[in-house]
């Protein structure tokens, strides 16, 4: 399985070979199913491609829907997310690295090391590498902070 480079702008480039690199994701892997109008795309690794980059796989799963606009689902029994259509890999690759641009990466330093504050209405991260602080606004936000306020009344 390649590996991709997430570290700033190089997230376009695959050029990094470096085995010892630390910010690294696996490249999504993807299957075609069905024909017609159930025709229908499954990404049968986004939770290793979430782990790698420290956020949930529904947000990732949201962006990818509004990126390609269609609908998709989480299938938690089989462990893989489908989209309804047909799309390449790289269409879902570039999604994903849309995702790390506007969400993972710091916009000063450009590493992936940034953590999520949540206000009651607005989503800002910190980055944990220099300090710097931003608003993120993007209409997955809205679905980001809903999706924290239910995980932070279920554990209380």
């Amino acid at each position: 399985m390649a590996l991709i480079n997430i570290s700033g702008l190089a997230a376009i480039d695959n050029n990094n070979i470096d085995p010892e690199y630390r910010y690294k994701m696996p490249q999504p892997v993807c299957k075609i199913e069905g024909r017609g109008n159930g025709i229908k795309t499954a990404i049968l690794n986004l939770a290793d491609i979430a782990r790698a980059l420290q956020r949930s796989v529904d947000e990732i799963r949201k962006f990818i829907g509004y990126g390609l606009c269609t609908q998709t689902h989480n299938e938690a029994a089989n462990n893989r997310i489908t989209i309804s259509g047909e799309f390449r890999q790289s269409d879902i690759q570039l999604q994903i690295f849309k995702f790390i641009e506007r969400f993972v990466l710091c916009r000063e330093c450009g590493l992936p090391e940034t953590v999520y504050r949540f206000g009651k209405h607005h989503l800002s991260y910190k980055c944990r590498s220099c300090g710097y602080r931003d608003t993120i606004e993007h209409k997955l936000t809205k679905f980001i902070i809903k999706t924290h306020q239910e995980s932070k009344k279920a554990r209380s």
